[in-house]
């Protein structure tokens, strides 16, 4: 079996100076300079998965654990978000670990 690909036919038609420089304004950039936590967040996510693959969800879950078990909730925080960036079903299996307010006892 023969495969076609049918091509539109091109406009003689050349754009204007001031239509390029409007469609380059309107052009998205994603390599802004934020500061954001989501952002850095995601970054960390993206580091991760850089390192670990497709595993990298269970390590951030892990690390989160982790850090709540020793009572670091603010590495926790961290890694929870990472983990959430990553899986958010396995992010959600972290909502266990609550700030405890008083000790045991």
């Amino acid at each position: 079996m023969s495969i076609r690909l049918a091509v539109p036919s091109l406009s003689r038609r050349r754009l204007s100076t001031s239509h390029v420089l409007r469609l380059q304004s309107e052009a998205a950039n994603d390599n802004r300079a934020s500061s954001s936590a989501g952002d850095a967040s995601f970054r960390r996510a993206l580091d991760l998965f850089a390192q670990h693959g497709l595993g990298a969800a269970k390590v951030a879950h892990a690390s989160a654990e982790s850090a709540a078990i020793c009572g670091d909730m603010e590495g926790f925080a961290t890694w929870r978000d990472v983990c959430a960036n990553l899986d958010r079903r396995l992010a959600h299996d972290l909502a266990r670990f609550r700030p405890q307010t008083s000790t045991p006892m």
